[in-house]
């Protein structure tokens, strides 16, 4: 079944944003969120690679989130390391 609009590419973008800022934060993200929340491709790889850090143990940074799309090879795909530093950026504050 095809995902239908609307979607909220902002809010997608400061979920990942969050966790990056946050990594801890990531448990309480993953009891909110499955995968197939996410609208945009990029943001659905970006999403799974954050779980699949968490469940190894590993540290979830920048770094860590590029190097395991780039062992799939899905970094391109995802929107490259320009597109995953970004991210922090879009997070709102008060």
């Amino acid at each position: 079944m095809a995902k239908s609009l609307p979607y909220h590419h902002e809010a997608e973008q400061s979920v990942l944003g969050a966790v990056f800022l946050e990594p801890k934060q990531i448990v309480n993200v993953i009891d909110q969120l499955n995968h197939d929340d996410f609208f945009e491709q990029s943001h659905v790889l970006i999403y799974k690679a954050m779980i699949e850090l968490q469940q190894e143990g590993k540290n979830i940074d920048f770094a860590s989130v590029a190097s395991k799309l780039e062992s799939t090879q899905n970094l391109m795909k995802a929107g490259g390391r320009k597109y995953l530093l970004s991210l922090a950026e879009t997070v709102p504050s008060a």
